[in-house]
């Protein structure tokens, strides 16, 4: 992924990004499209579209919507997931404190 820093972009880029800022803005070179920027608002939304640019990523998503499709009775698990996607497996949740628990430590 390359960066750029827009506190050393030409102003007038700067500009024309906060005119469109929501929008989607497209690049042209020679009247045809070459570069797309897309606001991003964290981290999730960038990991997204790095993998929405990824085939394999992508190729395997339209394997489980076929699997779907064809047998709507299959489902797959994170950890299946997980698993074909090589990553490594999710650990147990630490129990989350009730509101019951947190009213008796105020007492």
């Amino acid at each position: 992924m390359i960066t750029l820093e827009l506190e050393k972009t030409a102003p007038d880029f700067q500009h024309a990004l906060q005119r469109a800022k929501g929008q989607l803005v497209v690049l042209t070179r020679n009247g045809k499209p070459a570069f797309a920027v897309v606001g991003v608002k964290d981290e999730l939304a960038i990991e997204a579209l790095s993998l929405s640019r990824q085939p394999e990523f992508m190729a395997y998503l339209d394997g489980i919507a076929t699997r779907m499709r064809d047998r709507p009775e299959d489902t797959v698990s994170l950890d299946d997931l997980r698993k074909d996607l090589d990553l490594p497996q999710s650990s147990p949740r630490r129990p989350t404190h009730t509101h019951s628990s947190l009213d008796k430590r105020r007492r």
